[in-house]
């Protein structure tokens, strides 16, 4: 599977969903939560969020998501599979994102990102 995607292109030529976390975003305060940002970790293992709800989300890559045999031409509800496991709440709107360019999830000692918020760097 391969698929090339420039910004001047018209559109991507191909996208297939590996996996989703609708339901992690479905806040009850926020009838309209949407995704802001999201960074894979410098390991590839790991993606970082950030939301309207004003929340920075962890989560784990699925095991199976590199394996082409997985992938799917057609959404499902079995794409909703993905949960985060660290949710921060921060006090105002989330403004950027970044992780430690040495993060390495086999080193928890690396394992660090910042934030920086409105009024809370």
């Amino acid at each position: 599977f391969q698929a090339s995607w420039s910004q001047f292109a018209a559109k991507p030529t191909s996208f297939s969903p590996l996996a989703a976390a609708a339901t992690d975003f479905q806040a009850p305060d926020f009838t309209n939560n949407f995704l802001k940002d999201a960074l894979w970790s410098p390991d590839g293992l790991c993606i970082l969020t950030s939301s309207d709800d004003n929340s920075v989300r962890l989560f784990e890559a699925p095991s199976w998501a590199s394996d082409p045999a997985q992938l799917k031409s057609e959404w499902g509800q079995e794409h909703d599979c993905m949960r985060s496991v660290l949710q921060v709440k921060e006090g105002e709107t989330i403004y950027d994102l970044a992780w430690y360019p040495g993060m390495n999830s086999s080193s928890p000692a690396t394992c660090c990102f910042f934030s920086t918020s409105r009024d809370n760097p």
